[in-house]
C-alpha cells in the first residue's frame, strides 16, 4: 500500500519555538509550545530555564534582548505585566533592550 501526502499539509497541529540565548555561558534553550507563543509563555520559559540554570538565586540583574515583536512590544501590558511579577518573585532586576 503506497501512501502520499500532500505538499503542504501541515494538519491542525503544530509547534511553535522561542528561543533563549545564554552569552554568558553559549548555551542555547528552545522551549515549544503547541500554541502560538504568546506572552505568558515566554516569560513561564524564561522563568524555567532561570531556575534549572540556578540564576534565580544567584543572579541580581536580568538582561533581555528582545526583537519587540508582537509579544514582547514594550506596549504590550501582558509581557510587561508578566516580567515585573518575575522580577519581584526572585528579586532581580531586569533591563529590556528591544532591538
Amino acid at each position: 500500500m503506497i501512501v502520499t501526502a500532500a505538499d503542504h499539509d501541515f494538519g491542525y497541529e503544530y509547534l511553535t519555538p522561542f528561543g533563549i540565548l545564554d552569552v554568558t555561558n553559549d548555551k542555547v534553550d528552545l522551549p515549544f509550545t503547541k500554541s502560538k507563543v504568546t506572552a505568558d509563555f515566554m516569560v513561564d520559559a524564561i522563568e524555567a530555564y532561570l531556575i534549572r540554570n540556578n540564576y534565580h538565586i544567584t543572579k541580581y540583574t536580568i538582561i533581555i534582548n528582545a526583537d519587540n515583536g508582537l509579544e514582547n512590544n514594550s506596549r504590550r501590558t501582558q509581557f510587561i505585566k508578566t516580567m515585573i511579577e518575575l522580577s519581584a518573585k526572585y528579586d532581580f532586576k531586569i533591563i529590556s533592550e528591544m532591538v
